[in-house]
C-alpha cells in the first residue's frame, strides 16, 4: 500500500487495502480488518474522496457483520 500511495497509483492502493480487509475476515483478524478500513477511508480523504470514504465506512460496518460469523469479532468492530 505505501509504495503504491508513494507513487500516486491510488487505484492499485485502493485495491490493496481492500484485498488486506477481505484477508482478514479469512483469518478471522478484526484488528487487521479495522487497519486495513481505517487506512482505507483515511486514504480516500487525503485524496480528496470524503464521500467516497463515507460510504467505505458505512459498507465495512455492514460487511463486518456478515462476513464475520464470529458474533465477538463482530461487536469488537462496531
Amino acid at each position: 500500500f505505501d509504495i503504491y500511495k508513494q507513487n500516486e497509483k491510488i487505484e492499485q492502493a485502493d485495491k490493496t487495502l481492500e484485498d488486506l480487509r477481505k484477508t482478514a475476515v479469512f483469518v478471522g483478524s478484526n484488528e487487521i480488518y479495522y487497519a486495513a478500513t481505517d487506512s482505507h477511508i483515511k486514504f480516500m480523504i487525503e485524496t480528496g474522496r470524503k464521500p467516497a470514504a463515507l460510504s467505505l465506512f458505512q459498507t465495512a460496518l455492514k460487511q463486518a457483520q456478515t462476513e464475520f460469523t464470529n458474533k465477538n469479532l463482530q461487536n469488537d468492530i462496531t
